[in-house]
């Protein structure tokens, strides 16, 4: 992939590759499971760095993923890092000492978001949640106000509209 001008100052800053750390890793492909789940995946990149070995997913925006909603509906249950950290490192590189993983925009040339106390366990809490609803098939969806239905109908008419 060639780099684009904008990314150049990604790649250039003190926190794209930290003195110490090595590439070990860029878009490994895995399989393993994870409560109950076959998890079929990519990691962006792993690294080791003094602190440990990590999983750096690159963002092309400025702004990390919004996540998934929590038990009081914030989104504030992070996916990926959790899943990178917890479940891909281990299983692509058992036994390993394992650091801080991050979310690293390619735009903005810093880390939007390192992995946190509790991040895992709010994703499992996120699956067993979304287990429970779906055995008792009340899995609800955020409802959709009348002014937001106009919104999306009135869309999906003028895009018709415009396909002839």
């Amino acid at each position: 992939m060639p780099i684009r001008s904008g990314n150049l100052k990604a790649i250039e800053a003190p926190e794209f590759i930290t003195d110490g750390s090595s590439v070990v890793g860029v878009e490994v492909e895995f399989r393993t499971d994870w409560e109950g789940f076959t998890l079929p995946a990519a990691s962006t990149a792993s690294m080791t760095r003094p602190d440990g070995l990590i999983a750096i997913d690159y963002k092309t925006s400025g702004t990390k993923p919004l996540g998934a909603k929590d038990r009081s509906g914030k989104l504030a249950v992070d996916v990926q890092i959790p899943l990178y950290a917890n479940v891909a490192l281990p299983a692509l590189y058992p036994g390993g000492n394992y650091g801080d993983s991050a979310y690293y925009s390619l735009t903005k040339g810093k880390i939007l978001r390192t992995e946190k106390d509790g991040d895992i366990e709010k994703l499992t809490d996120l699956v067993e949640d979304v287990r429970s609803l779906l055995a008792e098939g009340a899995f609800a969806v955020d409802r959709i106000t009348p002014k937001r239905f106009a919104s999306i109908v009135s869309s999906n008419r003028s895009a018709a509209r415009a396909r002839g």
